[in-house]
């Protein structure tokens, strides 16, 4: 499944994202999208569900009222609605698009694989976990981190005033 790549994965959506390209770009941790964007989960008007996690993931990004609004209208919602509504982080122009992704990719490679890591996982378990249980696990990835080399690099960067060089140990 996308949301269990531990790396990274970013959605460019260009066009259409209906039903399961909806849900492909939902899995992914970020999600950019062009003026021309139609997203929705139009399954209820064929008499089904979204079986891919959809529902799940919709209601954990725009909340249960327009989540449901979406899933029992089919509704479509424009680039702009979907950004305003948490759907979409960006929307950028059709011919931006490729630029921007790459540029987001290229801030990600820069930092620390280990962090991003440990991130990715520490939001994907907070969301599913009560609170305390989302800051013990922070604490402990901490307490991990914070000896390795890619966490000494990152200080000694900042104190001398330069970019980091991080290589994932």
């Amino acid at each position: 499944a996308v949301e269990k790549i531990s790396k990274p994965t970013i959605a460019a959506i260009d066009g259409y994202a209906l039903g399961a390209g909806l849900e492909l770009a939902l899995a992914c941790d970020i999600r950019i999208a062009t003026p021309k964007s139609i997203l929705g989960l139009p399954e209820v008007k064929l008499g089904m569900v979204p079986a891919s996690g959809g529902i799940t993931r919709l209601v954990k990004a725009v909340g249960l009222s327009r989540a449901l609004y979406m899933l029992m209208l089919g509704a479509r919602l424009d680039a702009e609605t979907a950004k305003s509504w948490g759907l979409v982080h960006e929307v950028v122009a059709e011919e931006q698009l490729d630029k921007r992704v790459e540029e987001i990719a290229a801030q990600l490679a820069s930092l620390s694989p280990l962090a991003l890591r440990a991130v990715k996982r520490l939001a994907r378990l907070a969301a599913d976990s009560p609170e305390a249980s989302g800051l013990e696990l922070e604490r402990l990835a901490f307490g991990l981190l914070r000896y390795s080399e890619d966490f000494a690099e990152g200080v000694r960067a900042f104190m001398e005033k330069r970019e980091p060089k991080f290589k994932g140990a």
